[in-house]
């Protein structure tokens, strides 16, 4: 056999190499702009809004695409990643928080 089944590791690392700069850039922006000294809450409307141009795509196609789905690649750089989406019965928007760990240097 010379084609190997992927580990979960490589799976990661191509899912780290396969988002667009782009979308890191936003939410790196995001975080920044948004950050209080302890954490960030990123709207999710204001992160597809920001993908959409910058990629020059339609916001279904950054859901399509799964550009939202960052939060194990920031995880792997050392931060909580919370997604809270809203339920049936809620009406909040949906929002990442992104926070520093409890005595880390994030």
């Amino acid at each position: 056999m010379t084609v190997k089944p992927l580990s979960p590791d490589q799976v990661q690392q191509e899912k780290i190499l396969s988002f667009p700069d782009e979308v890191i850039e936003v939410f790196n922006a995001l975080i920044i702009e948004n950050w209080n000294g302890h954490s960030a809450t990123v709207l999710q409307d204001e992160a597809v809004s920001r993908i959409s141009a910058a990629l020059g795509i339609s916001r279904e196609a950054t859901f399509r695409f799964h550009y939202l789905d960052v939060e194990s690649l920031y995880r792997a750089e050392g931060w909580e990643v919370k997604y809270d989406n809203s339920e049936y019965n809620e009406t909040h928007s949906a929002f990442f928080v992104f926070k520093k760990p409890e005595g880390g240097h994030a």
